[in-house]
């Protein structure tokens, strides 16, 4: 497949390719984070390809943001000649436009922040529903010492409590089987 997009990509005009830029600058990025040496090799020596080089670099501003992740994991491939040749392709970028590949890496380091306070919200959202359950547990023992409800019971009653704003119109729950 890739060389027939690089055959493709020789032969065509600069419009044909405008429409199919965004479409081509992902499968070229999944290529290239491929674990198979061959496909990331490959990929990588698209750049080597002067007709072709040209083409991606006159659209350089929509197609290296969407290569730039993959370009570095990349470097870190199991494959020494795939990891050498991806640093020599990020060296031509740092070369060529130094502007655009450091907004690049700010992009990627804003998408990685923004991650990871993702993820200690929802690190924190679940030790609040732990403590919920932890404290719902404590307070049905101590009020309801002739009662004894099953953990199955304790598990449903705390879904519905997490699922409560999804209550449908007519007031209920779906079923829901724990």
């Amino acid at each position: 497949m890739l060389q027939e997009l690089e055959y493709f990509l020789e032969l065509s005009k600069v419009e044909n390719f405008e429409r199919i830029m965004d479409r081509v600058a992902i499968r070229i990025a999944k290529c290239m984070a491929s674990d198979h040496f061959q496909v990331a090799q490959r990929t990588l020596l698209l750049w080597e390809n002067d007709s072709l080089a040209n083409v991606l670099f006159k659209f350089r501003e929509r197609i290296f943001p969407k290569i730039f992740v993959s370009l570095q994991k990349a470097t870190d491939h199991w494959n020494e000649g795939v990891s050498e040749l991806a640093l020599c392709v990020l060296n031509m970028f740092l070369e060529l436009e130094p502007e655009l590949f450091t907004k690049c890496i700010e992009e990627v380091k804003q998408a990685q922040l923004s991650k990871e306070a993702s993820l200690r919200r929802r690190g924190e959202n679940w030790e609040l529903l732990m403590k919920s359950v932890s404290y719902e547990r404590s307070f049905n023992a101590t009020n309801n010492q002739g009662s004894v409800s099953s953990p199955k019971q304790e598990r449903k009653a705390c879904v519905k409590k997490v699922f409560r704003p999804f209550v449908v119109s007519d007031g209920k729950l779906p079923s829901i089987t724990v």
